[in-house]
């Protein structure tokens, strides 16, 4: 139950992926080594923290597949390790993301649930229930995308709350399709709902350090003014601030910048940060999933629009390139021919679309679309071709099959859509990959006009 003397809680989460757009693999500062650098730093921290008596707590939501099951345990198993230990000795919390890191509101029902499946537990080990003691169902999803079906989905899926930003920045989640929230509202849970589809989920909004620069690059000051806005209300009660952010983020490490970070304790590390608050003493540091446990929502908010932490509240970053939609329409035509050999009798457990399904849903990280800026990683945009086209393949195998298709035309089908998205012939060859502004196709080789007329009339 909240204490009798309202406090204002404070929660620290470190957003972990080490799958990114515009960075490769490579262990140095231009790959991965910056996320294994400021991740160990964060461990480092919390646990002089602790040593020195600040109950200073972490919470990480961790993608499965790209970072606990390929990289981490490969290049940096320590951290993998840590982070398990603090979950052990009840320090630490950690929170679902996704399997793949992926566009999980643009996905079938079928990839969905499969997905949330993976997440939890799989065969690679990855999965949180496989590498942790425990875990909170709290919802950080990759990039704060949220759909309306998310409210029946996820619930179902045995995650019933959600945490997105509710930020004053462009780096947002949600604000800009709300009525205002009220002060209580910002920092405590809320019910989810949308006007157009049935299901709800518990919310609760974070913040990030661009929040933090906005109110004075101080988060004393910060929590200051929350304690004398909490005092003033009619019935104050407990507060909760959520500071959300990548964990490969300089913000943790220290921004390092002459005179300024001297000035500015926020900006100056991790550590530093929660020395310079640890003795406010209307402060109790939390996680997310222990004042879930004990504060019942607040309020009602309706969020019917497709939301991502990207401009404009939107999808548009992940959407307006060339090469997003070449690579999705591969991955729609994987999507078809695997529906097409289902329904063409393929049974339920055929290897082949079992991995046509793993490899799409790996095709569909929101790593392989990126970001408008910085500038798309070309290895990330090959391999996301690279495994949308053998999800197509695999299932064009198999639908070749059911279909009694001679082995030499095989080939030819996973170019072929299925007429009517399913039906008993193939509809019209798509075109080639288009170029690009170079004037050459995805994979760098010279590619064809952009456009072809299949049916004149």
């Amino acid at each position: 139950m909240p204490e009798a003397e309202p406090a204002v809680h404070l929660a620290f989460r470190f957003h972990v992926n080490f799958y990114h757009s515009y960075r490769g693999d490579s262990l140095d500062e231009r790959g991965i080594g910056k996320d294994i650098r400021i991740i160990r730093g964060i461990l480092a921290d919390l646990d002089r923290l602790n040593a020195e008596g600040v109950p200073v707590r972490g919470t990480w939501d961790i993608e499965n597949f790209y970072s606990l099951e390929t990289l981490m345990p490969r290049h940096a198993p320590d951290l993998v390790e840590g982070i398990a230990r603090r979950v052990r000795e009840d320090r630490d919390e950690v929170e679902p993301m996704s399997w793949n890191n992926g566009i999980l509101s643009a996905c079938t029902r079928e990839e969905f649930e499969e997905l949330a499946r993976l997440a939890v537990s799989n065969p690679g080990r990855s999965g949180l229930s496989d590498v942790f003691d425990r875990w909170v169902p709290i919802l950080r999803p990759q990039e704060c995308m949220y759909t309306p079906s998310f409210l029946a989905r996820y619930p179902a899926a045995g995650i019933p709350a959600i945490s997105l930003y509710y930020s004053a920045l462009p780096f947002n989640g949600f604000s800009n399709f709300v009525r205002p929230l009220a002060f209580v509202e910002r920092y405590n849970p809320l019910i989810l709902e949308s006007s157009s589809l049935p299901g709800s989920m518990t919310l609760l909004p974070c913040y990030n350090h661009g929040d933090l620069a906005d109110r004075g690059a101080s988060l004393r000051l910060w929590l200051k003014s929350l304690r004398r806005r909490q005092l003033r209300m009619d019935e104050p009660r407990d507060l909760l601030v959520i500071l959300d952010a990548d964990a490969d983020d300089e913000f943790w490490a220290g921004m390092r910048i002459p005179f300024v970070s001297r000035l500015f304790p926020s900006f100056d590390g991790l550590a530093r940060m929660v020395r310079s608050v640890a003795d406010l003493p209307f402060l109790r540091f939390c996680r997310p999933g222990d004042y879930l446990r004990d504060h019942s929502p607040v309020g009602r908010v309706l969020l019917d629009q497709d939301t991502a932490d990207g401009s404009f509240d939107g999808l548009s970053s992940w959407a307006e390139k060339w090469e997003n939609t070449e690579l999705w329409t591969v991955i729609q035509r994987s999507r078809r021919l695997y529906a097409a050999a289902r329904a063409a009798g393929a049974p339920e457990g055929d290897a082949r679309l079992a991995e046509s399904l793993r490899e799409r849903l790996l095709a569909l990280s929101t790593t392989h679309f990126g970001m408008a800026s910085p500038v798309m990683h070309a290895g990330r945009l090959e391999d996301g071709f690279a495994r949308a086209r053998r999800a197509a393949e695999l299932a064009a195998a198999v639908l070749a099959e059911r279909r009694g298709v001679p082995e030499s035309a095989k080939g030819a089908a996973a170019e072929a859509l299925p007429a009517g998205g399913g039906g008993a012939c193939p509809g019209p060859r798509l075109p080639p990959p288009g170029p690009g502004p170079s004037g050459r196709g995805p994979g760098g080789a010279p590619a064809g006009g952009r456009f072809r007329i299949l049916d004149p009339r």
